[in-house]
């Protein structure tokens, strides 16, 4: 499986969200498109892939702070 298909995973159990909440988060990504990510069907270019990461990397951390306060 393909580390990208991992990282989404991971983020998405972490940050406690749905399939459609993370489409939303991530700039109203298709659902199907982001099916196909986290099945390794398909992988956006490397450039969307570190815009998308860094997102969910953002939004993990601000997740985590705003739980701490």
């Amino acid at each position: 499986m393909d580390n990208f298909a991992l990282a989404l995973k991971k983020y998405k159990d972490e940050m406690n969200v749905t399939q459609l909440e993370m489409c939303s988060l991530l700039f109203d990504v298709p659902h199907r498109t982001l099916q196909s990510w986290l099945q390794n069907e398909k992988l956006p270019p490397n450039y969307v892939k570190l815009l998308i990461l860094n997102r969910l990397l953002f939004l993990s951390e601000s997740t985590k702070n705003s739980k701490e306060d």
